[in-house]
């Protein structure tokens, strides 16, 4: 799977500043989105 730096930078960021619950969470958010969209 890849993913875009920039995509990657703003995640890395944002985990600093988020809960590592909801980061966990928009990480399966996005998994799920990108695989949806493969179809």
């Amino acid at each position: 799977m890849r993913e875009m730096p920039a995509v990657t930078n703003l995640a890395d960021k944002l985990e600093n500043q988020l809960p590592a619950e909801l980061v966990n969470f928009m990480r399966v958010a996005g998994g799920i989105a990108t695989k949806q969209g493969q179809k």
